[in-house]
């Protein structure tokens, strides 16, 4: 990332998580900047390389992450349009048909009377979600919609200020599919965009969601820190179907992180608050809790990350999650 130089350093991020390699190779990395954007392409090769070294060399393109700091939120929601290539205008002149998919969402089928892409579509909170297929013979993409959706229920995104899309392209031909996911979100004047490309439709979606959820501010050597100040835990309240979590100060949007669902007996709901303390609350203790969605809570310290973990009642699982304030979350609970 400080092959960027100083001049990305107020918007920059970078993901913790990225694509795993398969059969012993490894990720190289080639960057690209011009202003107001940059973007870091993320390719498997047999052996690690220097940065940007000749594309030639560094093996094949598996996905890549990139921003962008626009002067206006128009600009921006422009930016975001062009990203993510969510076409909901054309998808619209197509016949919707209703769609049960995974974890109780009722999605939008649209099949065109001449091929090639068909269409599932969903809306869950500011994201916007569309999963196409235009592989000859294998139209319906209802398969991939309830990958995607699993998958977000598990694994939730960042809490878009302004909107955010999950598109995946299905291509190619029955046998030889090729799966493209973008996940794009505006943040104000800036976009942020994750993008996995391959041939294995559910380890790349789970890829683009990881590196999505994962973008960190990146503090790059010569220029500003786009650090995330150190927090503390203030009032941690569970009422009756919600659990608010309040912090010192405000950076919450950035602070809280990959909440999911682990299934089991019981089901748990993980989150993790990066840089933030545990503060007056005990940690590594289990402490019951009165509620109609969880039985008891544990604070469990990550290096400098605070994972909250609650032992969820059979049947709840998240239903939304929002932002006030700057530092406080609210994560709604009901009965699946």
């Amino acid at each position: 990332m400080a092959t960027l130089g100083s001049g990305y350093a107020s918007f920059v991020e970078a993901p913790t998580t990225v694509p795993a390699t398969s059969g012993g190779q490894v990720l190289n990395a080639g960057t690209f900047s011009a202003a107001p954007m940059y973007s870091v392409d993320l390719c498997q090769g047999k052996r690690a390389l220097p940065v940007n070294s000749a594309p030639g060399q560094v093996g094949t393109l598996v996905g890549s992450y990139a921003g962008w700091q626009e002067p206006s939120p128009a600009a921006a929601t422009g930016v975001l349009q062009t990203v993510s290539q969510y076409h909901a205008g054309e998808w619209s002149s197509l016949t919707a048909q209703p769609l049960p998919l995974t974890a109780g969402i009722t999605a939008s089928l649209r099949l065109p009377a001449v091929l090639p892409t068909a269409v599932v579509s969903w809306q869950e909170g500011r994201w916007a979600i569309a999963i196409s297929s235009s592989v000859n013979g294998q139209q319906d993409p209802t398969a991939a919609a309830n990958t995607v959706a699993a998958c977000l229920h598990q694994h939730f995104l960042p809490v878009p200020d302004e909107q955010g899309t999950v598109r995946v392209a299905i291509t190619g031909t029955p046998s030889a599919t090729q799966v493209l996911t973008t996940v794009a979100w505006q943040d104000g004047t800036r976009v942020y965009a994750t993008t996995t490309d391959g041939t294995a439709a559910t380890p790349r979606i789970r890829s683009a969601r990881g590196m999505a959820v994962s973008l960190r501010p990146y503090p790059i050597s010569g220029g500003a820190s786009h650090a995330i100040p150190s927090l503390t835990l203030e009032q941690l309240t569970v009422t009756a179907n919600a659990l608010i979590i309040t912090t010192t100060h405000g950076t919450t949007p950035n602070t809280y992180w990959d909440p999911y669902v682990t299934p089991g007996s019981p089901s748990t709901f993980r989150a993790t608050l990066v840089d933030t303390s545990a503060g007056s609350f005990p940690t590594n203790q289990t402490r019951p809790v009165t509620c109609n969605w969880a039985t008891s809570e544990t604070l469990v310290p990550q290096g400098n990350n605070l994972v909250l973990v609650f032992a969820l009642k059979p049947g709840y699982a998240p239903s939304s999650t929002s932002i006030g304030a700057a530092d406080l979350i609210q994560v709604s609970f009901q009965h699946q």
